[in-house]
């Protein structure tokens, strides 16, 4: 997950981040928040704890509202809202990020991270940092840094106990460009089918027996 600011048509490329999260709405009380995620999901849990925490550091000052349940439209939406300056703030996914700036589907390289541990360390980076540098310039908003809800993993409607019980199963995989290196490992080491579908409508999905997410 990233978690973007809009960028002020006024404000160079190179503001510091902590400095563009409130002057991008420094007339506003209220800022909006947007994500895809449901309310008990930990990225709304996130948002939700950011919010109290700028009110409690600016005295109420600045509040921020949050929309779960893409309320405020798709990621894709959502994003556009955030480069005319539409909406304030949202968490939006790595995968609807790389849609703009490529780069950024590098996090979803097979085997990149070996626990979560390894994988907070990464987001932590000076190499991961300089990535949100390139935001402004690339795709008009601003990256304040990256959140993370676990490593990525195969849930099945069936019994799954070796990888053998995978080939031929549908494999909801994430939307994006650079999807690849996903599409061709699922295919070739597990002979799966990879289907690009987006977070909630594949909830729908799995029930049915359309896809194993």
């Amino acid at each position: 997950m990233t978690f973007l600011a809009k960028l002020p048509a006024t404000l160079a490329a190179s503001v510091a981040a902590a400095t563009m999260l409130l002057s991008g709405a420094a007339t506003a009380a209220e800022l909006r928040l947007g994500l895809i995620t449901p309310p008990s999901h930990i990225w709304t849990k996130a948002a939700e704890d950011f919010g109290a925490d700028l009110a409690e550091a600016t005295d109420g000052a600045h509040t921020v509202t949050v929309f779960p349940a893409q309320q405020l439209g798709s990621e894709a939406e959502m994003m556009q809202q955030l480069q005319t300056g539409a909406l304030d703030m949202a968490f939006l996914t790595v995968a609807e990020v790389s849609n703009r700036v490529p780069d950024f589907g590098a996090f979803y390289a097979p085997y990149l991270a070996s626990d979560i541990g390894h994988a907070g360390r990464i987001l932590q980076s000076d190499l991961a940092a300089r990535m949100l540098e390139d935001l402004p310039a690339k795709a008009g908003v601003v990256g304040i840094g990256y959140g993370m809800a676990g490593l990525r993993q195969i849930v099945s409607k069936g019994d799954v106990k070796t990888a053998a019980d995978l080939k031929g199963k549908k494999l909801r995989i994430t939307p994006f460009k650079p999807r690849s290196s996903q599409s061709l490992i699922s295919t070739t080491c597990w002979a799966l089918h990879p289907r690009p579908c987006r977070c909630l409508p594949s909830m729908t999905r799995w029930p049915m027996g359309r896809s194993t997410p």
